[in-house]
C-alpha cells in the first residue's frame, strides 16, 4: 500500500510577533531634518548662511538655527576650533537650485569663493563653496541651464 502525499502532521512552529513601537506604523526614514554644525563663531556663520539663501528657524534657544528646505541647520560652538578651512573635518550640505549659475554669481557678489561648475556623472551640474570652519555647500542645479531653450 503505497503512502498518502499531503500534509504531515507536524505541528508549524508560530511566526513571532512584530515588536510593538511608538509609531503607527512601521518606522521609515523621511529625510534629514537636524543637522548640527560646529563653527567657531555661530553668529558670524548665521549671517552668512542667511546671506547665500538659508532661512531664519527659530530666535529661541542657545544657538542659531536656519532652515534650508526642510532641514534645520543649528550653528554650534566647536570644541577645539572645528574643522579647517581646507576641508578636512567639516560636513557637505547638499542643496538642489533651479538657476545654479545665478546661485554662483550671488556667492560671488558677496565675496564668497565658490569653485567651479562641474557636470555630474547623472548630468545635473554641481559647484561646491566652503565657509570657514571647513563645512561645505553642494549646489546642484538640473542638467539643463536656465537659459536653454525647452523642447516642446
Amino acid at each position: 500500500m503505497a503512502k498518502k502525499k499531503g500534509k504531515s502532521k507536524a505541528k508549524r512552529k508560530k511566526k513571532p510577533e512584530p515588536p510593538v513601537t511608538a509609531y503607527p506604523v512601521s518606522p521609515y526614514i523621511i529625510g534629514m531634518d537636524w543637522i548640527e554644525l560646529p563653527v567657531r563663531e555661530p553668529a558670524r556663520s548665521a549671517a552668512v548662511y542667511r546671506s547665500i539663501g538659508f532661512a531664519p528657524r527659530s530666535t529661541a534657544g542657545r544657538y542659531p538655527r536656519l532652515a534650508v528646505g526642510g532641514t534645520v541647520v543649528v550653528l554650534r560652538p566647536a570644541k577645539g576650533g572645528g574643522g579647517d578651512a581646507k576641508g578636512g573635518g567639516g560636513m557637505m550640505i547638499q542643496v538642489a537650485v533651479d538657476h545654479l549659475e545665478n546661485k554662483r554669481a550671488q556667492l560671488r557678489e558677496l565675496g564668497l569663493k565658490p569653485g567651479p561648475i562641474r557636470v555630474q556623472g547623472r548630468g545635473d551640474r554641481a559647484f561646491v563653496w566652503r565657509d570657514s570652519d571647513g563645512h561645505g555647500v553642494r549646489f546642484v542645479g538640473p542638467a539643463r541651464r536656465a537659459d536653454d531653450p525647452k523642447i516642446t
